[in-house]
């Protein structure tokens, strides 16, 4: 089983204070358009804690081998002066090899079981070059817990983030070379080789708590950067207000389109059920939108900012081809394309 060695338990200081933390709370509650109205008024902060987290950091040195099978695919259309109109799809097919070298530094995973982990990951990133050996006065005034998550625990997350980071990293390599819309890319296999190290520290946090309509809402902040994550209620009524009236112009803009038209068709059937579609769409994207701004909590799924870029480096690339492919369809021409057309 792979080692994950602890060299030492380090510290990282806070730069925030209390007040910090009730004035990002309330800058968070800003320019929600769909929060209660009164939820600001009327929500007061029940408990304000400074603790200290346990989180691991791994450093991970990776090689990695892909293969992939690639097809390029050509497509033209065309239309002879005399003849059918005909299209021609021209196929290659390759085999592709990639192979990197990289290093990530530092990628955190939080080590208690207290802390949600789509909380701690959304308060990313932390500032993790000022670390600073472990001291209990540095403790003075806040909580602190030991972890009761193992780094052999974290594996899991860290390996998601890892997977799909140097997936993405590749994948794009050998689109470099195949990069046409129709190109088709298929990952067949991988083979990964990591090594990994681990140090153990402890993280500033302030969690926050509020109601309202006899609900708590909690809020964490990150201790270093003051960057606040939570959920906030939504008023329904507003849900459906905000969007209908941004939209409101949509069919102002139809009459004025449908007064200005020769046809003289004020009500087009067809020009009405695009409008009512158009509409339908319009409102539930910005009401999904607007709802979506009043969460930013998340689940960490990439670990591309701690990807140190200068130490990717592309061991092998490879692109064999195979096999070779061409058709021709034939589509009849219909007479009203061009009536000159084939005619002497």
């Amino acid at each position: 089983p792979e080692k994950l060695p602890v060299f030492f338990i380090y510290t990282t200081l806070p730069t925030r204070s209390k007040e910090d933390a009730v004035a990002a709370l309330k800058n968070f509650y800003e320019g929600k358009k769909l929060l209660p109205s009164n939820f600001m008024e009327n929500n007061r902060v029940e408990a304000i804690q400074p603790m200290y987290v346990p989180f691991w950091l791994f450093d991970v040195d990776v090689y990695l081998q892909a293969e992939f099978h690639t097809e390029k695919i050509k497509k033209e259309t065309h239309d002879p002066l005399i003849g059918s109109k005909y299209t021609t799809t021209e196929k290659r097919f390759f085999r592709s090899r990639r192979a990197f070298k990289m290093r990530f530094e530092k990628i955190p995973a939080d080590g208690s079981k207290k802390m949600d982990d789509d909380y701690m990951d959304s308060i990313e990133p932390f500032d993790f070059g000022e670390l600073v050996p472990f001291s209990a006065a540095y403790m003075a005034g806040y909580l602190a817990d030991k972890y009761d998550v193992s780094a052999r625990e974290c594996l899991p997350r860290i390996d998601e983030r890892l997977k799909n980071t140097m997936m993405e990293l590749v994948t794009n390599n050998v689109k470099e070379t195949f990069y046409g819309r129709d190109d088709i890319i298929e990952l067949k296999d991988l083979e990964v080789d990591q090594h990994k190290h681990t140090t153990y520290l402890m993280v500033p946090v302030w969690i926050l708590t509020t109601r309202y309509e006899d609900k708590p809402y909690t809020f964490m902040m990150n201790g270093q950067t003051g960057k606040v994550v939570g959920e906030l209620p939504y008023d329904g009524d507003k849900a459906l207000f905000y969007p209908a009236w941004e939209a409101s112009w949509l069919p102002i803009l139809y009459f004025i389109v449908a007064f200005t038209d020769d046809s003289g068709e004020m009500f087009n059937p067809l020009g009405i059920l695009f409008l009512f579609i158009y509409f339908g769409a319009y409102f539930s994207i910005k009401r999904s939108s607007l709802i979506a701004k009043l969460k930013n909590i998340a689940h960490a799924t990439k670990a591309a900012d701690y990807l140190k870029k200068d130490s990717v480096e592309l061991v092998e690339s490879h692109d064999k081809f195979l096999i070779y492919e061409f058709w021709r369809n034939d589509t009849l021409k219909e007479a009203s394309d061009d009536p000159n057309k084939g005619s002497f």
